[in-house]
């Protein structure tokens, strides 16, 4: 069991957030959606999670092993009681001399949904905290002035009464074949099936396009958090263990896949919150092609190298009008006709070194003895730009482009003592 006290002050937007369509609005004041809020911006509450797990392996057959597993979650808020979650997988060696294995299993993972949404839920409930989210035109600027009309539409968040955790129920199939003494390849498809995953979804969205007449008019945008989110992974992993060249160990692995989704986590709302099925696309995760190396070398007494190597392809970003076209306090609108997350970022590519040298106290001692290990890590060492972010904004003069990358090469030196 795990309980903790989660706590949250939040003292953003209270001089109001202003969104503009390009650089010219901005000049002139010309903002498409204002966000305020006014009320208790502090919010206290007690988390608890229970989680029990059960595993046992066992052999049917001298060349037949079975693992049984077993695990049951649950959570506070989420009134789910039956997150029971049974796993199994079996390895079988045709023959006896067992150089060939083949392998199969199935399981069902359920997820938590952290303190993030519960966090939503209780301060922004319509009294708590009041949050203002404004479409108009005409009232946009009233935001500027700290003593505004509260008595606007308030925007809250709910949680759908049919709301679930999510899972993913992964399976796999593969065969591995032992090459050498100490060295074996294998192949191996995985597929991953996400149910009920979270979502946001505006359920007081204006019917109409271009409308800013909603359902419930004392409302803004009133956020339904829901498990209506669905994914699917397939993906083929061709693995290299054990003894790669020589003097070099380790794992190689090249993976070719496919992710889709119609969701982009808990806090991600659809384009359209009356239409969320045009959502299914690519999903944020997707990448075509992974390699990664972690390999280690005992090439001297002085010189213990490590070495782990990444190259991917690039993933995908979302591509939007920069403007609020319907009108749902959601700048997340995309042109006519192009899918969710149509933009496609560049590789990536990650060399990480290290260097090790242990020195014993009493090398000839048959205990393990004390010891002093000093070391040298680079990481991406070839200090190659790896860009995580871009605009998708089509009215940004910066589209396409990158606003965030990972750090750049980093040295650093250690020393451990153990005894």
């Amino acid at each position: 069991p795990d309980w903790s006290r989660r706590g949250l002050r939040d003292e953003t937007n209270q001089l109001g957030t202003f969104y503009y369509s390009s650089v010219a609005d901005y000049a002139a004041r010309r903002a498409f959606l204002a966000i305020a809020q006014r009320g208790n911006p502090r919010v206290v509450f007690w988390e608890k999670n229970v989680g029990v797990f059960l595993q046992d392996d066992f052999e049917v057959h001298p060349q037949l092993q079975v693992s049984l597993g077993f695990r049951y979650d649950w959570q506070n808020y989420f009134q789910d009681l039956n997150n029971v979650q049974p796993r199994i997988a079996l390895a079988w060696a045709p023959s006896k001399s067992r150089k060939t294995v083949i392998r199969t299993g199935s399981g069902t993972f359920y997820d938590r949904s952290g303190p993030g949404p519960v966090l939503d839920l209780l301060r922004f409930n319509g009294v708590q905290l009041r949050r203002y989210i404004v479409t108009d035109a005409g009232l946009i600027n009233s935001i500027r002035d700290t003593n505004f009309n509260t008595l606007l539409p308030t925007s809250i968040v709910k949680l759908d009464s049919r709301v679930q955790l999510p899972y993913v129920i992964q399976f796999s199939v593969g065969i591995e074949h032992q090459i050498a003494k100490a060295t074996t390849v294998a192949i191996q498809y995985v597929g991953v099936r996400g149910i009920q995953q979270f979502r946001s979804r505006d359920v007081n969205a204006p019917l109409a396009p271009f409308s800013a007449v909603r359902p419930e008019p004392q409302f803004s945008t009133v956020r339904q958090i829901e498990s209506a989110g669905r994914l699917e992974q397939n993906h083929l992993e061709f693995t290299l263990r054990g003894k790669l060249v020589p003097r070099f160990t380790g794992v190689a692995q090249y993976s070719f896949g496919k992710a889709m989704s119609d969701t982009g986590g808990v806090n991600w709302f659809p384009a359209a919150s009356t239409q969320p099925a045009g959502e299914w696309s690519r999903a944020d995760t997707d990448r075509r092609h992974q390699f990664n190396l972690l390999a280690s070398a005992n090439v001297h007494p002085w010189l213990k190298l490590g070495v782990a190597l990444s190259i991917l392809s690039g993933s995908p970003f979302n591509i939007t009008t920069g403007r609020d076209n319907n009108r749902d306090g959601v700048a997340n609108d995309r042109p006519e006709g192009l899918e969710r997350n149509a933009g496609q970022g560049p590789g990536y590519l990650g060399l990480d070194v290290r260097w090790s040298r242990e020195l014993r106290f009493r090398p000839a001692a048959k205990d393990k003895s004390a010891s002093l290990t000093f070391s040298a890590d680079a990481f991406n060492i070839l200090n190659r730009t790896n860009y995580v972010t871009y605009v998708g904004s089509l009215s940004s003069p910066l589209f396409g482009g990158p606003v965030a990358a990972q750090p750049p090469r980093r040295l650093q030196l250690g020393a451990r003592f153990q005894f």
